[in-house]
């Protein structure tokens, strides 16, 4: 794959902001929020034969994408900290807050990308779906 289009660092970023800094491993809580529930859900979905109509189709595409973007500007905020924080003098919580803002980037990269892909599957779900008289 193409370094350019990678998404694999980005994934494994957010992977790895998911532990507890009091042990040093990774969170099962943690875990199970943001990968365990959502997948079950689906999984429930699927089983269960969940419908999704046109009309929540259109509102998770116009919601996602603006919520892609209003993230976009808060990581292009959140970069421009992490390179104040380059110039910055003496700081005894220096270190830690360069680890932390590291981290909301990884999580706000993650959230983007989750959100463009909500879109695009929106998207392609709309042209695929068949379209009754009446029920849109």
């Amino acid at each position: 794959m193409s370094k350019k289009i990678n998404v694999l660092p980005i994934i494994t970023a957010h992977i790895l902001t998911l532990r507890n800094y009091a042990t040093g491993r990774m969170s099962f809580l943690d875990i199970m929020v943001f990968f365990g529930f959502p997948l079950s859900v689906a999984a429930l979905a699927g089983l269960y034969h969940f419908k999704v109509h046109a009309i929540a189709l259109n509102a998770l595409v116009s919601s996602f994408s603006l919520f892609a973007t209003i993230l976009l500007s808060l990581l292009v905020m959140v970069f421009s900290f992490i390179q104040s924080t380059e110039k910055s003098g003496i700081d005894p919580y220096l270190s830690q807050r360069r680890k932390l803002l590291r981290e909301i980037s990884a999580n706000i990269c993650s959230t983007v990308l989750l959100s463009v892909a909500i879109v695009v599957v929106s998207i392609v779900a709309l042209a695929f779906m068949e379209t009754e008289i009446g029920r849109a």
